[in-house]
């Protein structure tokens, strides 16, 4: 602009002096030149967080070469006054787009805090991605799936851990997240809380039968099985009644689609007699009616005979329901006679049917030794009665050894469905052998829900040996394994008739179950809360009291290992009600977390994979064994390596994370889900191409690193408007506008 003021003093002659014209053609380099120099600025911005401003640099740009178009042409004017309409213009021109990039330069000052928090979020993934190989590493040289990390790898991952956290804090979208996350944990241990609770109320009731001696005991001991029978034959009265609820609704459905076919048939025959106007058409009609209507017929009469074996058992049931309750009668009032025959009675409708239902043919044999302990007690025979009596107890415990042994082999087949679930996800070859585990699970669960022991008992067996064959690879199936054998041989005890064994074996797995929730527990410290707090000392008191059960049960306490069962589950109920609350809470939180603003001093980082990579790194660092700390740590890295890849796509584009349409960038989509050692595939080969914070050439303004100049475009820069600023630039410079350029080219060079 300089030079241009120059020449245009110059222009006042007819013809153009020589001085003139020299200024005029310097203007014209140094406008090309430092137009090239924005060019190629503008170019590699391309695939920078700066890209969204290349269309403000292109029309500062365009400026410039209308600038440079109108000092070339101010030569070639004819007269005086054109030359200088064309310098005017070129001033004004070159004058903006000083100003334009005055804004641009404080534009991108701006940004400076959002790119240093860009760089933190790209370094820590870096960071995490180091501790991930290396704790892949460890696992690949562990002796077994039980060894556990190292510490000095634990002290790092635990850094790394608390790096995300405040990254996280500061991040109202995270936070959110990450709230959400623990909401959705605390609910689902207060879930396994709630199921443990029950188990332990079980065991309490199993572990407190003692054999009554007097008379008085005996009878009040019967009063407690007939009652307990009539619930149970409740229960099978009930299924039966929806099996003959479900025949119906089959029946019905199948009638209605039978009558569809019926109309449908005969608008068929009507237009085939309307177009073929023939009796053999219409005999043939007829008798493929016929043939339907044969097959509907054995249809239907497959379903009534189902039908019909369902409401003569329900019947015999509802019968049994009510010579029960007349048996339970006759016992409170101590008419022994008519509690045994009434009992009796129950026990012979219970027969009827019993080879349809396993647990019906228990509970009919349960119900004739109680009746035969009647009839014993009615003749003053208290020894035969309590031997009887202890006949059906032993029953009775067997039944609700096998439901409660039931329970958990469906709580392993769908920890193994699990397992078969994440190892084929993973690619990894224990997968080949997990489908076998998965169908011996069920058998043994279809086989203990049937009350066959020794069935159950060989299905699990089986089960166990298929999840051995890959519990090398995953402390996860090794531990699922370890379960599944304790089942098995629960199941063996109790198919051998050894109920002691199977409640001893029982007890011991509800111990392990209570000391897993309470470590859960414990570990769940993300978010600290008085609720968890009360959470982790009622879980921890709770497994104490679980443990001391069973050693007591072993022991042959029965009495202590109920009492201990009972204070078991009564602090796994207050631990429920403690993470329920921390559930609600944390998703109070959650709400309030989401209407709150982003900083405009932080990168645009996307919530979900931020609080993912925050729980995973948590769970690395707490890991017991190197192969989950390696699994987590994984996890951990490809969410962080997802969140800043959003995060610069979104201040490439000048955009938020997860807004709807928002267009991820080539290096996010390559470089996402990537596998060990590649969270960052897919970014440009240059990485600090374009955003040079940090790292830029010494000697450069940050504020033009970040643009992409290097040390030789801000060497050419910075050397023409030296010269355009300093010496006679004063003189030509107009006054309106001499100070806001001088101003300007003094902040880009003062720091030189």
């Amino acid at each position: 602009k300089a030079k241009m003021h120059q020449a245009k003093a110059r222009l006042r002659k007819e013809e153009v002096p020589e001085q003139a014209l020299e200024a005029m053609n310097e203007a014209r380099d140094k406008l090309a030149e430092v137009e090239e120099d924005l060019t190629d600025l503008s170019e590699r911005m391309k695939d920078s967080v700066q890209a969204h401003r290349r269309d403000e640099l292109e029309e500062t740009i365009d400026k410039l070469a209308e600038a440079r178009k109108e000092v070339e042409r101010a030569p070639l004017q004819d007269t005086d006054e054109s030359r200088k309409e064309e310098i005017d213009s070129a001033i004004r021109n070159s004058t903006e787009a000083v100003d334009e990039l005055r804004e641009l330069l404080n534009e991108v000052n701006k940004d400076h805090p959002k790119i240093e928090d860009l760089a933190k979020l790209e370094e820590l993934a870096q960071k995490q991605d180091q501790l991930a190989q290396e704790a892949s590493e460890a696992a690949e040289n562990a002796e077994n799936a039980d060894t556990p990390p190292e510490q000095d790898w634990q002290k790092q991952q635990e850094q790394v851990e608390n790096e995300i956290r405040e990254q996280v804090r500061q991040s109202p979208e995270a936070k959110s997240a990450a709230l959400e996350n623990q909401a959705e944990k605390a609910q689902d241990l207060a879930e396994k809380a709630e199921d443990l609770k029950e188990a332990q109320e079980n065991l309490a009731e199993l572990a407190s039968q003692d054999q009554p001696t007097t008379e008085e005991k005996i009878a009040d001991a019967l009063a407690q099985a007939q009652e307990q029978i009539n619930q149970d034959i409740k229960e099978e009265l009930a299924e039966a009644q929806g099996n003959e609820e479900a025949q119906g609704n089959e029946e019905a459905q199948g009638n209605e689609e039978a009558q569809g076919n019926e109309e449908a048939q005969g608008n068929e025959e009507a237009q085939g007699n309307e177009e073929a106007q023939g009796n053999e058409e219409a005999q043939g009609n007829e008798e493929a009616e016929g043939n339907e209507e044969a097959q509907g017929n054995e249809e239907t009469q497959g379903n009534e005979e189902a039908k019909g074996d369902d409401e003569s058992r329900a019947e015999n049931l509802s019968e049994a329901l009510a010579q029960g309750e007349e048996a339970l009668e006759g016992a409170k009032s101590d008419e022994f006679q008519e509690a045994a025959e009434a009992a009796q009675n129950a026990a012979e409708e219970l027969a009827q049917g019993a080879e349809e239902s396993p647990s019906q043919q228990n509970l009919q044999e349960r119900q004739e030794k109680v009746a035969e302990a009647f009839e014993a007690l009615a003749e003053g025979n208290t020894e035969e009665a309590r031997a009887a009596l202890e006949e059906a107890q032993e029953s009775a415990l067997s039944d609700a050894l096998a439901e409660a042994l039931a329970k958990e082999q469906e709580a392993i087949v769908e920890d193994v469905k699990e397992e078969l679930s994440d190892a084929r996800s993973n690619s990894e070859p224990r997968a080949n052998d997990l489908p076998e585990a998965v169908a011996q699970a069920e058998a043994a669960l279809e086989s203990a829900q049937e009350n066959q022991a020794a069935d159950a008992a060989e299905a699990a067996n089986q089960a166990s040996e298929e999840l051995a064959k890959g519990a090398s690879e995953s402390a996860s199936q090794q531990e699922l394994q370890e379960r599944q054998e304790q089942v098995a041989e629960a199941l063996e005890a109790l198919a051998e008739g050894d109920t002691g064994e199977a409640l001893a074996a029982l007890e011991e797995m509800q111990a392990d179950r209570a000391a897993d929730l309470a470590q859960e527990v414990q570990d769940f410290a993300q978010v600290d809360s008085d609720q968890l707090a009360n959470a982790r000392s009622q879980t921890r008191q709770a497994s104490s009291r679980a443990e001391q059960a069973a050693q007591a049960n072993e022991a042959g306490n029965s009495q202590q290992a109920s009492q201990q069962n009972q204070q078991a589950s009564e602090h796994l109920e207050q631990a429920e009600n403690a993470l329920n609350q921390a559930a609600e809470d944390f998703a109070q939180q959650a709400e309030q977390a989401a209407q709150q603003e982003l900083s405009d001093r932080k990168a645009p980082a996307p919530g979900e994979p931020l609080a993912e990579a925050f729980e995973q790194s948590a769970e690395a660092a707490q890991a017991g064994d190197a192969q989950q700390a390696a699994e987590s740590a994984q996890a951990a890295a490809e969410a962080l390596a997802q969140a800043a890849q959003q995060a610069r796509s979104a201040m490439s584009s000048n955009g938020q994370p997860g807004q709807p349409g928002q267009p991820m960038d080539a290096q996010a989509e390559k470089g996402k889900g990537k596998g060990k050692g590649e969270p960052g595939e897919g970014e440009s080969d240059d990485p600090q191409e374009g955003d040079r914070q940090a790292q830029g050439d010494k000697g450069i303004p940050p504020h033009l690193a970040k643009l992409g100049i290097t040390t030789k475009d801000w060497e050419k820069i910075r050397a023409t408007l030296k010269t355009d600023v300093s010496g006679a630039a004063g003189e030509v410079v107009p006054e309106d506008y001499r100070g806001l350029v001088k101003q300007y080219f003094e902040q880009v060079s003062k720091e030189q």
